[in-house]
C-alpha cells in the first residue's frame, strides 16, 4: 500500500508520515514500506543492506544537489520500478517552485492518483496555521528532533519575540486556499486529516485508513509498552524550553505573560536540567513514569534510521499554540488584520473563515495546552 499525504506544510505532515511508518513496519506487509518523505525533493536508487535490494531514497537525505532538475517522468519511472511501498508527501508550494509542463504536471498527478491512497492534509485554526508559518520563518526551522536543535534554534525567538509582518501572516492563509483548490482539482482523495481534529487521536486515524487487513494492526502500547499520546507527550515535554509549565503554577501569572526559562547559551546539561525543573510538577511525575519506555521507543525508531526505512526521527511539537501567541508580540494587531481580512468583501480571503477575537483564542490555547502537559485544569480556568 502506497501513502500519499499532500499538503500545505505546517500540519503535522512529516510528523504523521514518519509515524505511519512506524506502523505499518509492525504489521507485516508483502514488501518492504519506505518513507521518502517529500517527492519533490528528488529520488535516488540507492542499495538497502536491510532487503538485500535496490529502493528508492529521498535525495535530500542522501545529500545529493539540485533535485529540481529530476523531471516529474523521471520519478514517475523510479516511482514504478519500486520493489517496496512508498509513504511520502507531495507539497503543492513546493511543487509551484520548481519549472514543470503543465503537460508532466498532469501526467504525475494522474499517476499518483491511480497508484497511492491519498490523504489530503487540513488545518481547521487558520489564525494558529498563518502563525506556525510565519515563526517558521524567522527561526527559518520547519521542523526539529532534538532538545538540543530546539533550543539553538528558538531560545533566541523565546527570549526576544517576533514582530511578526501583518502581510507576511496573511500571504500563508493566501497559500492555503491555493493549496485547497489545487488538491481538490488535481486527486481523488481516499481519506482526509484534519490536524486539530485527528493530531490529538492520531492512532484511531491511522486504524481507520483501511490499509491493515481485519484491523489486525497492533496499538503502539501494544507494539511498545507505551500509548502513543503518552510517548509524544514525553517527546515534547523533554525539550519544552517554554519554561509555561512552572508559570501557570504560579497563580498571579496571566496567561499571557511570558518570562523565557532557558538561556540563549548554555551547555546541555544546563538545558536538560533548566527545562524539567520548569515543568509543572505533574510534568515532571509524567515524564518519571514513562521515561524508560519513551526511550525504549525512541530506540526502535532509531533502528529504522539505520534501516534506512525512515529517513529521520519523528520531530518534536515545536511549540504549543500557546507558546506561538507568546512568541507574537503583535498579537493584538494580527488579530484584527485576520478579522479585516475575513470580513472584508473585497479581499479573497472573505468569508473564509470565521472572526477570532483574544478571548477565543484563550480558550483554544488551554485546550491544546492540557493535550501536552500534565496540569491542575483548575489552574488554567482561573487564568485570564
Amino acid at each position: 500500500m502506497n501513502i500519499l499525504l499532500l499538503t500545505p506544510e505546517r500540519v503535522g505532515g512529516t510528523f504523521f508520515q514518519r509515524t505511519i511508518t512506524v506502523y505499518m513496519n509492525t504489521y507485516g506487509f508483502d514488501k518492504p514500506v519506505i518513507n521518502l518523505h517529500e517527492l519533490t525533493e528528488g529520488l535516488i536508487e540507492v542499495y538497502n543492506h536491510e532487503f538485500d535490494s535496490i529502493c528508492l531514497e529521498s535525495m535530500r537525505f542522501e545529500n545529493v544537489t539540485d533535485p529540481g532538475h529530476q523531471s516529474l517522468s523521471d520519478k514517475v519511472e523510479l516511482l514504478k520500478n519500486a520493489n517496496h511501498y512508498v509513504v511520502a508527501r507531495l507539497s503543492e508550494h513546493d511543487l509551484s517552485l520548481e519549472n514543470h509542463s503543465t503537460s508532466d504536471k498532469e501526467y504525475f498527478y494522474q499517476y499518483l492518483d491511480k497508484n497511492f491512497y491519498i490523504i489530503k492534509t487540513s488545518r481547521t485554526n487558520m489564525f494558529e496555521y498563518a502563525l506556525s508559518w510565519a515563526i517558521a520563518k524567522e527561526s527559518n526551522q520547519m521542523n526539529v528532533e532534538t532538545l538540543e536543535e530546539k533550543h539553538s534554534n528558538f531560545s533566541k525567538l523565546y527570549k526576544e519575540k517576533i514582530n511578526i509582518d501583518i502581510d507576511l501572516f496573511l500571504h500563508h492563509i493566501y497559500q492555503y486556499k491555493s493549496y485547497t483548490d489545487w488538491a481538490d482539482k488535481n486527486f481523488t482523495v481516499d481519506k482526509f486529516w484534519n490536524y486539530e481534529k485527528h493530531m490529538p487521536d492520531i492512532e484511531n486515524f491511522i486504524q481507520s485508513l483501511g490499509i491493515f487487513k481485519n484491523g489486525e494492526s497492533k496499538s503502539w502500547k501494544e507494539i511498545f509498552g507505551i500509548s502513543f499520546n503518552d510517548w509524544n507527550r514525553c517527546h515534547y515535554l523533554l525539550s519544552d524550553i517554554s519554561g509555561v509549565g512552572k508559570q501557570i503554577e504560579n497563580p498571579s501569572t496571566a496567561l499571557l505573560e511570558y518570562k523565557p526559562c532557558v538561556d540563549v547559551v548554555g551547555n546541555k546539561t544546563d538545558i536538560v536540567k533548566t527545562v524539567q525543573d520548569n515543568l509543572t510538577v505533574m510534568d515532571r511525575q509524567f515524564l518519571h513514569k514513562h521515561k524508560e519506555k519513551y526511550t525504549t521507543t525512541k530506540n526502535a525508531i532509531e533502528d529504522l534510521i539505520k534501516r534506512r526505512v525512515i529517513p529521520s526521527r519523528i520531530p518534536i511539537k515545536l511549540q504549543t499554540f500557546l507558546e506561538k501567541c507568546m512568541l507574537a508580540e503583535n498579537l493584538p494587531q494580527l488579530v484584527t488584520a485576520y478579522n479585516d481580512a475575513m470580513t472584508d468583501p473585497h479581499c479573497d480571503l472573505y468569508g473564509m473563515c470565521n472572526t477570532v477575537d483574544l478571548e477565543q483564542l484563550k480558550a483554544q490555547m488551554k485546550q491544546d495546552f492540557v493535550h501536552w502537559h500534565v496540569v491542575d485544569t483548575a489552574l488554567l480556568d482561573n487564568k485570564s
